[in-house]
């Protein structure tokens, strides 16, 4: 199929996914029956029944795909990502126009199986009964392929470290439109740690080290005025003397207001060790010309560590002690013990299974999931320095003796475990309910249910147990009217469409959504489409009822002080989330101008206002505070000493914003066509190139959020925080191309983010925080060996590629007003891999 001749594909019936009861069951490659006079496509299929006209808005055809040299289709539509982002659950999956499990399905299979991937317009979800925000696509499979794929990269940091591995065997078999596959993965990556990107500690307003400084008993105080005047100057901290065991206070004079650094690099990752393995297993069978079924089994177990630093230690030196040459009180900053560490192990199960089949004209599709996971966590809380200060203060211990201070024993850590289950239950009807003289009224008709089971334990410092059941049952319709014909004299085609949600939320009550739009095409040229849609929105599961955790030594920055701050940090869910509302309306269009060439331009308008919205804490700035008070914790001195990072809810949101775009499909002196008995697009492997390049530009016109009715409007891009990591632009492009011939090839994606400011400082003293705008590209190249060497046997379907990460090594460089980067800022905090190179083999047999 090409679309620069065809805007439309005519599914025909077989058994559809959750509304497409009359897409065709094509286990077959599909073949392109002759073009309609609208320039639809028809799809053959084994029974021929009234046609479901879905608008086709992008395609990748098979030579498109082996252009990016990519190994499996998950990896291909990550290329597309910018189009099937809306929505908050992933897109809708067909399988040869057939509704499929999910993601699941697609992201393991071996490019060598697929023809195609189709992005339908974003009215399509719509029109086959699920929630408009979701997108559609499609992935066509061949009816028959045995292959065993195996595959394994290796890569690290050009700057030294992050050593990163990754195995995958993929077991294939395609039979008559049935399959059979099971797909085993494994990886790993080294831990980055601090000291090995010279990051520079400190924050707050108590210099910690590893090596133990003095300071007054309280903020900015003087030490001790004998050792001021030694010193010739007011003295508030002094490092200790190294090697010291029973320092003077001539010894301290020569280390006055040169405080040791923290030095505690080696014992803080900037990025953990990270291990997974997952299997996932896929089965289709297909009964009749009318019935399937399709079964996916996903398992996934992680294990991730985390070293956060040495534990501060603030212990009190009394006056008169033999260890100590001060004539009145000090205080002793420590660093002590060994590394606190966090462990966390994710095991997860995912069964599903999707029936589809036929009932008359109408098509029928049952689903059920199950999606069992279990989260259990370590936390190291520290060390009980009561101990240590009361070994102090009896003598026991010398306050200078570092080694028994790092021999400090620690607390009990942390433990929290969460188990969540969620039970899933889909039945679907759609089909011609009447017919209008521009054709048939589609009707799409779900039937649906959703179960919750949770419980979160967390045991240590925070001690609790919560439950958490949630049962969700609703109806969904949508009717779709054709107004138009497409295939009318003047080439004018329009529908018409509607539908609505009616479900129940547990607490939240009887809960409404709707949704209405239009939809057509202007000849071969031009497809839009106009919708509005409201929502009523639970918060998840997890948001609600996550386990309650104390990070400890977590770097955040205070923008009310404008100060660096290492300061406990807790995390969890929050039982108290309201339901939020969204209100959006968008206009979209698609115009082709060529038709002999494969170039598209898309535009979307769309305007967003959300009400009780949950959200992440934002950074803690003037205006978070004063809506949040309660979850910064300040001391005396106004010092941030601990923040509750749990989510919380807005009282209203809005947003408009502008996206165009461009898609470019073309093969140079070749046809592009696929060789079946080489599988490979004869295009590559002759003299053909085959170019393909997507463009996506992201413009905010506006982008506001209010926390309370009383408080101000923050406006997100003059200074509003969502995060720690920047600002929203007002500007950001997205790109992803290919060039591939002749066995070998290039592809490239990236995004440039716009620059973007964080509001500091306070009401009567603001500032900015600047992020400038920032470009990461990544690049990857590859090379089919058997293309190359033709005559080798081992060589077949062997292919070798080597991928760059971070191609130009770029870092986000934040400033202050006074053009210093704070510590929480520093460009290794931000991304701490840079540049990374991987290189890849893949070999199928």
């Amino acid at each position: 199929m090409t679309r620069g001749k065809a805007s439309a594909i005519g599914l025909r019936a077989g058994a559809a996914g959750v509304a497409i009861a009359m897409a065709a069951p094509v286990w077959a490659e599909q073949a392109e029956g002759p073009a309609a006079g609208d320039g639809s496509i028809v799809v053959t299929g084994y029974r021929q029944t009234l046609e479901l006209d879905l608008v086709v808005e992008d395609e990748l055809n098979r030579a498109d795909i082996d252009a990016y040299g990519y190994d499996n289709i998950g990896q291909v539509l990550e290329q597309i990502g910018a189009e099937l982002r809306t929505g908050d659950d992933g897109p809708v999956v067909l399988i040869n126009g057939e509704r499929a499990n999910g993601v699941n399905d697609v992201n393991d299979l071996p490019v060598e199986a697929a023809t195609r991937v189709q992005v339908l317009s974003r009215d399509a979800a719509a029109k086959l009964g699920l929630d408009p925000s979701r997108r559609v696509v499609n992935v066509v499979v061949k009816p028959d392929l045995a292959q065993v794929t195996l595959s394994g990269k290796a890569g690290a940091a050009t700057r030294g470290d992050t050593f990163q591995t990754e195995g995958e065997a993929n077991f294939l078999k395609l039979a008559n439109g049935n399959r059979r596959s099971v797909v085993l993965r494994a990886s790993h990556r080294d831990p980055l740690f601090e000291s090995q990107r010279g990051i520079v500690s400190g924050g707050g307003a108590i210099p910690y080290a590893l090596d133990g400084n003095v300071v007054g008993l309280t903020p900015g105080s003087e030490i001790d005025p004998a050792l001021s005047a030694l010193a010739g100057a007011f003295v508030e901290v002094a490092g200790l003397p190294p090697g010291r065991m029973n320092p003077s206070l001539q010894d301290f004079a020569a280390t006055a207001g040169r405080p040791n650094p923290a030095g505690d690099g080696r014992f803080r990752t900037l990025s953990g060790t990270f291990d997974s393995l997952s299997a996932n297993g896929n089965l289709s069978q297909r009964f009749s010309p009318k019935t399937n079924m399709l079964v996916n089994l996903k398992l996934d177990r992680i294990e991730t560590a985390n070293r956060n630093g040495l534990a501060p230690a603030l212990l009190t030196l009394p006056a008169g002690s033999s260890n100590s040459p001060f004539g009145q009180p000090v205080g002793l900053a420590f660093l002590i013990g060994d590394a606190l560490t966090s462990r966390q192990t994710i095991s997860s199960l995912d069964l599903s299974q999707t029936i589809n089949t036929t009932l008359g004209r109408f098509g029928l599709t049952f689903r059920t999931g199950l999606l069992h996971r279990d989260a259990k966590g370590t936390n190291d809380r520290g060390y009980d320095t009561a101990a240590l200060q009361l070994a102090i203060d009896t003598g026991a211990l010398d306050p200078f003796d570092t080694a028994a201070l790092r021999a400090a024993v620690p607390l009990e850590p942390g433990r929290s475990r969460s188990r969540a289950d969620s039970v899933t239950s889909q039945a679907s009807l759609s089909g011609p309910l009447l017919s209008l003289p521009a054709g048939p009224l589609q009707l799409a008709a779900t039937l649906q249910g959703r179960f919750d089971r949770s419980v979160s334990e967390t045991r240590g410092s925070v001690e609790s147990v919560r439950r958490f059941e949630r049962d969700e049952v609703g109806a969904r319709t949508n009717l779709t009217a054709p107004i138009l014909a497409r295939g009318n004299r003047d080439g004018f085609g329009l529908n018409a469409q509607a539908g609505a949600y009616v479900h129940s939320a547990g607490r939240g009550g009887a809960l409404t959504d709707w949704n209405a739009g239009l939809d057509g095409s202007i000849g071969r040229v031009v497809n839009f489409a106009v919708g509005y849609q409201r929502q009523q929105i639970a918060p998840p599961a997890s948001a609600l009822n996550d386990p309650v955790i104390v990070l400890q030594n977590v770097r955040l920055f205070d923008f009310v002080r404008n100060e660096s701050v290492v300061v406990p940090n807790i995390i969890g869910g929050n039982p108290d989330l309201p339901v939020q509302s969204r209100r959006l309306f968008s206009a979209q269009a698609t115009v082709r101008p060529f038709a002999d060439y494969d170039l598209a331009f898309t535009a979307e308008y769309a305007r967003a206002s959300n009400r009780d919205v949950f959200a992440a804490l934002p950074p803690v700035s003037a205006a978070v505070q004063a809506a949040f008070p309660d979850r910064f914790v300040r001391d005396a001195a106004g010092a941030l000493v601990l923040v509750d990072s749990r989510p919380v809810a807005f009282a209203r949101e809005a947003s408009e914003s502008l996206r165009w775009g461009l898609r470019f499909r073309r093969t140079f002196a070749g046809s592009g066509v696929v060789d079946e008995e080489s599988d490979q697009p004869r295009a590559l492997a002759g003299r053909g190139v085959r170019v393909t390049f997507d463009l996506t530009h992201d413009w905010n016109l506006s982008n506001t959020r209010q926390a309370r009715a009383a408080l101000p409007v923050i406006d997100l891009l003059r200074g509003g925080a969502i995060g720690y990591g920047g600002g929203v632009s007002r500007h950001s492009v997205l790109f992803n191309g290919a060039v591939a011939g002749r066995g070998v090839g290039l592809s490239f994606n990236g995004q440039y983010r716009g620059r973007n400011v964080l509001s500091s400082g306070t009401v009567a003293a603001p500032g900015l925080i600047t992020f400038p705008g920032r470009l990461v590209a990544n690049v990857r190249t590859f090379a089919n060996v058997g293309t190359l060497l033709p005559e080798r046997d081992w060589a077949r379907s062997l292919r070798l590629s080597v991928e760059v990460a971070n191609l130009f090594d770029s870092r986000q460089r934040v400033r202050d007003e006074t053009g210093a980067t704070p510590l929480r800022y520093q460009p290794f905090l931000i991304d701490p891999v840079g540049r990374t190179i991987n290189v890849g083999v893949r070999k199928a047999f």
